[in-house]
């Protein structure tokens, strides 16, 4: 640690006592010494400092041993402050250390929470002493993104460990359906874009398909149902064939050969779906209960009567609570465990209530 004598005359300042100091010791020059353990300060009098010291405009910090204090963050008073090898105070601005970036005030208060710092937001870890963050995070559950410089992303995130997000205005992660610059584009759960087949871009929501979101079955037309259900059948073609595999489980348990996926099924299934969404709806369906017509009218627009022989309905916090709920139940398991059945279809979407998913689910004889 380097020392220069410092034959001058001293002011000393503490942030809690500082008139104190500065009478008890502006009489006095000292001098840096050094021990065994580190750096102290001793004036003429043979006496030693304790607390904070100002020297050539800088602030040293020695501990209640006497000992300066060097590379190192310390909390004094409750709050954190850092200091470099030579003990000097750290102050007005970002410093390194090998834990990370801090973000310091004039006072050499290390910063918290959030800090528009230069026009970019930053967010400074209380938890960690106020350690800059970078990378996806959740802050009072919502996810934000930092770039490895810590500011705060907005606007698209490209290919991001092979997906895009978008993060809005204020920086959260957009999941559903947003508008944006124009379009409407959908992002599940985690926030992944959920692109058009071709990967092109999200086509826009019409009008008329924002009707079949909010309006009840009396007042759609099955020919838009079916427009919606086709871009649904295409935005979400894998997953139904992820869900069936789930439901195949039960059929395992009775030895009866997996269910195989039926394209007409799933149309049928998502537009059993859509209507559901926009009616909130409540318990399931039964094919013996004839004033339930909805069902049948989603399987003949895509000419899946042929191939129906049962239909449920749940709704789930997520898409595999939904499916548990199925499988959960009697109905679930009878219906999956039907020997003449070798089709399924799996439609699922977001509720118009509170997010949760609403999941439908046909099984059939065989057939597309």
């Amino acid at each position: 640690m380097k020392k220069s004598a410092l034959l001058r005359k001293l002011s000393v300042t503490t942030c809690v006592v500082a008139a104190s100091l500065s009478v008890s010791f502006a009489a006095y020059a000292g001098d840096w010494v050094e021990d065994g353990r580190g750096w102290m300060y001793r004036y003429e009098d043979g006496t030693y400092h304790y607390g904070w010291l100002e020297l050539g405009n800088k602030w040293y910090y020695l501990d209640s041993s006497g000992h300066c204090v060097t590379n190192q963050s310390m909390t004094i008073n409750g709050r954190s402050y850092l200091f470099d090898e030579n003990g000097v105070m750290q102050d007005n601005g970002w410093n390194h250390t090998d834990k990370g970036w801090y973000y310091l005030n004039y006072q050499g208060v290390k910063q918290t929470g959030w800090h528009l710092i230069g026009g970019k937001w930053y967010y400074l870890d209380p938890n960690q002493d106020g350690l800059m963050l970078t990378g996806w995070q959740n802050i009072n559950n919502t996810w934000y993104f930092f770039y490895d410089s810590g500011d705060m992303a907005t606007g698209w995130l490209n290919n991001y460990n092979g997906h895009t997000y978008y993060l809005l205005s204020d920086g959260a992660m957009a999941t559903g359906w947003v508008n944006i610059d124009g379009g409407r584009y959908l992002f599940n759960s985690n926030g992944e874009w959920i692109p058009d087949s071709d990967g092109g871009q999200q086509q826009m929501v019409t009008e008329t398909e924002e009707l079949l979101y909010n309006q009840a079955l009396e007042d759609m037309t099955w020919d838009e149902v079916e427009s919606l259900a086709n871009r649904f059948y295409v935005n979400f073609g894998s997953t139904p064939a992820d869900a069936i595999a789930k439901l195949n489980l039960v059929r395992k348990q009775e030895k009866l050969s997996d269910l195989q996926f039926s394209t007409k099924l799933t149309k049928s299934a998502y537009a059993l779906c859509i209507t559901q969404r926009a009616w909130g709806f409540e318990g399931s369906y039964d094919f013996d209960e004839t004033d339930n017509l909805e069902y049948e009218t989603a399987l003949k627009i895509f000419d899946a009567e042929s191939l129906a022989l049962d239909v449920t309905i749940a709704r789930g916090a997520t898409l595999n609570d939904a499916l548990n709920t199925i499988i959960g139940t009697q109905r679930g398991v009878d219906m999956l465990s039907n020997a003449k059945a070798d089709t399924a279809g799996v439609g699922f979407i977001r509720s118009a209530e509170n997010g949760d998913y609403i999941v439908v689910v046909y099984t059939g004889r065989s057939g597309n």
